[in-house]
């Protein structure tokens, strides 16, 4: 098939979950379609621009106003649209290069990566244009939804009730709108067939390269107490995972075992200063840090789709702590980690497995059981390449 697939980002470098499945679910299917790539480029380097280019038939990329610029303050502020439909929207370089894609290499089917380019996709959408496939990563309202129940500002929680009525409207509109829809999990599938007929709705699980994440030579340091927190901070909901533990969960924590330690990985990470916290920003790969750890955890509290950070560190047998939102999509995630949605459970679960290796080592060697068999990019790209298919075969009846 020719596919022509809009990213609001480049899939390289790795420094997001979202940068991770594109790249993953890319690399699996470009030696079976012709893809094309259409993307925004956020001021890359040539390198990652070329990398990019490598996972795809032909990569094509416009610029855009930084995601911060007052100008979508302003929209978001005076407009319907929730904020990052506005920040990747409302481009008229975007609905050219979309348009002028379309017209030059007549993909089968068009890909549109989340529906905060649909505005875009709407505006360059003609007469006798493909099917487009809406791909949901998350549910963004939701999202929204549950961080509004977390403690914050009178001002905060005014803005969060604004984001989530344009986010409901808009995001049910762009699924409604579509000619088929993605998501990453059965739980996300029966949330959004509220709103959308449930056979066009497709299930894309997220993966792991399971040579690239595997257990450490001798499986877990018995003399390890490094805990682990991985996420990138350009995510409001990982901010607050990372407030949330340092200043909750890791004295606390620290009380019982004085020797633990949390490494925090991910891109721009919020300046703390603390003891017993390192700050490592971004690495080159995230597996050899699992690979040290004890644990990994993921206190969050708002979220959607299932977390690449947690399926990895199944992958590397190592166990986690997380709330039911940091498991959700999961399949029998209670098996390889402990779950917890208060600050004594997060606590407990945490200081349980600093203290209990053999406890510790049969959760990770069950984490990883269940990746190996259930949670491949080989299986998901089937999937991915199955629902491209079937929507072609529908839009041609």
């Amino acid at each position: 098939m020719k596919v022509l697939w809009a990213s609001p980002y480049l899939p390289l470098p790795v420094t997001t979950g979202g940068k991770r499945r594109i790249g993953s679910l890319m690399r699996k299917l470009s030696p079976r379609h012709e893809i094309t790539l259409v993307a925004y480029d956020r001021g890359e380097i040539a390198s990652a621009r070329e990398a990019s280019r490598g996972l795809v038939h032909a990569l094509h990329t416009v610029g855009r106003r930084p995601t911060k610029s007052p100008a979508n303050a302003v929209l978001w502020a005076v407009g319907p649209w929730p904020f990052m439909a506005v920040a990747n929207g409302f481009n008229p370089g975007m609905v050219r290069l979309l348009r002028d894609a379309v017209n030059s290499i007549r993909p089968d089917v068009v890909h549109c990566e989340h529906f905060h380019l649909w505005h875009s996709m709407t505006r360059a959408r003609l007469p006798g244009w493909p099917p487009i496939v809406l791909s949901q990563q998350g549910i963004e309202f939701l999202i929204t939804e549950r961080f509004a129940t977390v403690p914050a500002s009178g001002l905060l929680r005014a803005g969060l009730r604004l984001e989530l009525a344009k986010a409901r409207r808009w995001e049910v509109s762009a699924c409604r709108a579509a000619d088929a829809l993605i998501v990453v999990s059965q739980e996300d599938k029966r949330l959004l067939s509220e709103f959308v007929a449930a056979e066009r709705i497709s299930v894309v699980e997220n993966g792991v390269d399971s040579e690239e994440f595997h257990p450490p030579e001798g499986g877990i340091d018995p003399a390890s107490s490094v805990m682990l927190f991985v996420g990138t901070f350009s995510f409001f909901g990982n901010r607050d995972a990372l407030h949330h533990l340092v200043y909750e969960i890791l004295p606390r924590v620290r009380q019982a075992s004085p020797a633990a330690t949390l490494r925090v990985i991910g891109e721009s990470p919020p300046p703390i200063v603390t003891e017993g916290v390192e700050l490592l920003g971004s690495v080159p790969q995230v597996g050899p840090h699992l690979g040290q750890a004890r644990l990994l955890i993921a206190p969050l509290r708002t979220g959607s789709g299932t977390k690449l950070k947690v399926l990895e560190a199944m992958a590397c047998g190592i166990p986690f702590v997380t709330t039911s939102l940091g498991a959700e999509g999961i399949d029998r995630a209670h098996e390889a980690g402990i779950i917890a949605d208060d600050t004594d459970g997060l606590v407990e679960g945490a200081v349980r497995l600093l203290g209990d290796v053999e406890l510790a080592r049969r959760l990770g060697l069950r984490g990883r059981e269940i990746v190996t068999r259930c949670y491949s990019w080989d299986a998901s790209a089937h999937a991915l390449e199955g629902a491209w298919e079937g929507v072609g075969h529908v839009c041609l009846r």
